[in-house]
């Protein structure tokens, strides 16, 4: 595969082709005038697949005074965190007593406002140059409010959203959270109001005298994400196998695979037995 080869199947794995709808283009989004302010884009297809392609994002605020306690004055913060998108939301859960899910609650109805950024490095740019290094990369930029999720029927979806983020059917064959376990966790929502994709598809750049003397190796190292073999819980008891959508984990993730239809765990040593269509709900959530 070539270069080009390459980012262009990172362009089209991104969804660049797009959409007509698209995000608004204001104060928050608009690029200043630099060398990339032409990479910005603002579909809102781009910005799902890039969203949707991660699991891990930071999230910007500015936390007030007092948050944490006998801090002096309001103070930027950005926070690594899980999340999940439903539509244009996006869930992340933590203890209530964290500062994030206190500042969101001192923001009363307004919500807070945060900022929210998903990174995907998919190739290293390696020029002739030390000046011309880069990277191939994709990224998504959120603006929105965050705000406390109280409707029990929407945090058991933002939670399943949550789990679906990490490993697509996962939320089918796994216990349910208890009571107990929901009153540990707070439920945060960011409305996307606004967001801009920004696409990183070209190789190395080069100065027209490194390209005339062309005497160091230029070009790229495609970097891409893979998942091990499945290790085993050792308290397991016998014969519970591993599931087929955890088993081929990166093959689904990369769109190799759709979502798999989970296997019952089995009720005792032996039993083969799986879902059938007629099963309805697997463990407590929706199919």
């Amino acid at each position: 595969m070539t270069t080009s080869d390459h980012l262009h199947d990172i362009a089209e794995y991104s969804g660049e082709a797009g959409c007509s709808c698209a995000y608004e283009k204001n104060c928050y989004t608009t690029p200043s005038e630099n060398n990339s302010w032409h990479m910005i884009r603002y579909e809102r297809a781009l910005v799902h697949a890039i969203l949707d392609d991660g699991y891990f994002c930071h999230v910007g605020f500015i936390a007030p005074r007092d948050i944490p306690d006998k801090c002096p004055g309001d103070h930027p913060v950005v926070l690594p965190m899980s999340y999940g998108r439903m539509g244009e939301r996006l869930y992340l859960h933590g203890s209530p007593k964290s500062r994030l899910m206190r500042a969101v609650k001192n923001a009363g109805d307004d919500g807070l406002p945060v900022c929210v950024t998903v990174t995907h490095v998919d190739a290293l740019a390696l020029g002739r140059s030390a000046f011309n290094h880069s990277v191939a990369y994709r990224t998504a930029v959120v603006h929105g409010e965050a705000f406390l999720v109280t409707d029990p029927e929407e945090r058991k979806k933002g939670l399943t959203a949550l789990v679906e983020q990490f490993v697509p059917g996962r939320s089918r064959t796994t216990r349910p959270p208890n009571d107990q376990e929901l009153s540990w966790t707070a439920l945060l929502g960011i409305q996307i109001r606004t967001a801009t994709a920004k696409v990183r598809r070209v190789g190395p750049n080069a100065m027209q005298d490194d390209l005339v003397e062309n005497r160091f190796w230029a070009g790229i190292v495609p970097v891409r994400q893979v998942y091990g073999p499945p290790i085993s819980d050792p308290d397991l008891r016998p014969g519970v196998p591993v599931p087929d959508h955890v088993r081929y984990l990166t093959e689904i993730r990369d769109g190799r695979l759709g979502v798999l239809r989970p296997t019952r765990p089995p009720s005792k040593p032996g039993d083969q037995s799986g879902f059938s269509d007629e099963d309805g709900e697997l463990a407590g959530f929706p199919v």
